[in-house]
């Protein structure tokens, strides 16, 4: 069955329906959800990750990472989505975990899966990443700003971390997750 009406008709129509629901909705029970800003951190198995937790929670912040909580039967890759998924910035430490047969030091391949995760995720521009000096960056980190430190001085890195999440909470409390500009 087809109605015919006109444009005005249709127009006066949908006017009527918004002012009954404007004068029966209660503003007080509309509740808006506002994310949490967490940062995830993610690491390769290198302790030095624990002093980027520790300043970061002496800051303030909501730390996740996968040390957080206990683990067992849960499928890792759901377990990193679930927490980047939650987070609103990603710190990630590549120190020089593992040694090349032609002698060059890389990252451990997790890491670098949760690099592109995370700014898959999030984004690059809320994607934070720490570079251990002598770590070989991969091939399209190229243009990236990173936080570089020399190894067994991540300590080094606090105050620098520390201002870009500070830039990004900032971002996130005025234009919500992925919001401020940039990619």
């Amino acid at each position: 069955m087809e109605i015919a009406a006109e444009d005005e008709d249709l127009h006066d129509v949908g006017a009527a329906v918004r002012r009954v629901l404007e004068t029966a909705a209660d503003p007080t029970l509309i509740e808006v959800h506002k994310p949490d800003f967490k940062v995830f951190i993610g690491h390769g198995g290198d302790a030095q990750w624990e002093q980027v937790r520790a300043y970061c929670e002496r800051a303030g912040y909501s730390i996740e990472a996968f040390e957080s909580d206990y683990r067992a039967g849960q499928a890792t890759l759901e377990v990193v989505e679930n927490m980047i998924a939650s987070s609103a910035v990603a710190v990630v430490v590549m120190t020089g975990a593992d040694q090349t047969v032609d002698h060059r030091t890389l990252a451990r391949q997790n890491v670098v899966h949760e690099i592109g995760f995370a700014q898959g995720k999030i984004g690059v521009r809320n994607t934070i990443i720490l570079l251990e000096e002598g770590t070989e960056e991969f091939s399209n980190i190229a243009g990236i700003t990173e936080v570089r430190f020399r190894k067994g001085e991540i300590h080094r890195t606090e105050k620098e971390v520390l201002a870009t999440i500070a830039n990004r909470k900032r971002d996130f409390e005025q234009y919500g997750p992925y919001g401020g500009g940039g990619i």
